[in-house]
């Protein structure tokens, strides 16, 4: 089992007409084929952690496959030459900004508070019929859209479920068959916005949906099935047609900040690989960051005064920050880009 979190070493090579497989390098696999050609057909490209779309692989292959590799890569050798991976010819949902693979991490995956992970529902199993999605959430700001479940677009009618956090509190927006719901709000559970993990659980019966939060529950009636085909978790995709339909119904807050871990749908894990698109989130990990201050998304005031420099403390890990000066005398004032 290598899916534990924890490094491995891998090696693949080929000698003849044999192949082997050889994990930390202690367990391996030999593999012989049959004949006496040594020589195989390759290209002058090589992928790494997946392939293009729109390449077909023979059916000999496992449907898997054709998802990406979650999770980070270290010390890549190609015949004893390292790659660099600085030098790719493309790359797509690729993080190239970190300046490695994390540390001091704990399993989850971060959201940046500006990207979003979108998954075509037929591809995950979710029906309009009945479902559940369950996860825990960890975040320090009181605001966010965690996921929305939707036709993917602007009909003002369609059927959509929104879940997010204001004010520290979660609360469902619902609209079925172009009506809408009274907003499905937890009462008297602890607030979110905490720095802790707490437990969700949105369930969709032939009767009712429902949430569970921290094993406190609410409920609303419902007796027709939903019309599905896109779920966004961490946000949703501002140049979507789902955005700007709940955007015209001034639904939506900024896109979650903070950690989701054991996500699963139907009692089964969701593979980030099966993400039709995904940005701005960290799937390798989340910081280490225990109890602290709840705050608000947005803009921030940092230092206001006439030092010609400025140590901006306490920033979070796994997340990106954006400044901008203004300065202003008597001639006149200025302001930086961001």
């Amino acid at each position: 089992v290598i899916n534990d979190g924890s490094w491995h070493d891998i090696s693949a090579s080929r000698v003849g007409n044999q192949g082997i497989l050889r994990v930390n390098n202690s367990d391996s696999i030999d593999i012989t084929v049959d004949g006496s050609d040594n020589d195989i057909a390759i290209s002058s490209i090589a992928y790494i952690g997946g392939i293009e779309s729109e390449i077909q692989l023979p059916e000999i292959f496992p449907v898997l496959s054709v998802h990406g590799f979650a999770g980070c890569i270290r010390d890549f050798e190609f015949n004893s030459v390292k790659v660099d991976f600085d030098s790719v010819s493309s790359s797509r949902q690729v993080d190239v900004s970190l300046p490695g693979c994390p540390r001091e991490i704990e399993r989850g995956t971060h959201y940046s508070g500006a990207g979003f992970a979108k998954f075509d529902t037929s591809t995950i199993g979710i029906s309009g019929a009945t479902f559940q999605i369950s996860f825990e959430l960890r975040t320090l700001e009181s605001t966010g859209t965690v996921f929305a479940l939707g036709l993917n677009t602007d009909t003002q009618s369609s059927d959509y479920i929104l879940f997010s956090i204001a004010d520290s509190l979660p609360t469902v927006d619902l609209q079925i068959n172009g009506q809408k719901r009274s907003i499905l709000l937890i009462e008297d559970v602890t607030l979110v916005c905490d720095g802790n993990w707490h437990s969700f659980q949105l369930t969709k019966t032939a009767t009712q949906i429902s949430m569970v939060v921290d094993g406190n529950s609410n409920s609303v009636s419902i007796t027709t099935d939903l019309e599905l085909d896109t779920l966004y978790f961490g946000g949703l995709d501002f140049l979507s047609p789902f955005y700007t339909k709940l955007e015209s119904e001034s639904l939506l807050t900024p896109n979650f900040g903070g950690c989701i871990r054991a996500l699963t749908v139907d009692n089964n894990e969701l593979e980030y690989s099966f993400a039709s698109d995904i940005r701005n989130v960290d799937i390798d990990g989340c910081p280490t960051a225990g109890v602290g201050d709840c705050t608000a998304a947005g803009l921030h005031d940092r230092f206001d005064g006439n030092a010609l420099s400025y140590t901006d403390t306490g920033l979070m890990a796994f997340r990106e920050y954006y400044y901008r000066v203004s300065s202003h005398n008597s001639v006149g004032s200025a302001v930086s880009n961001w």
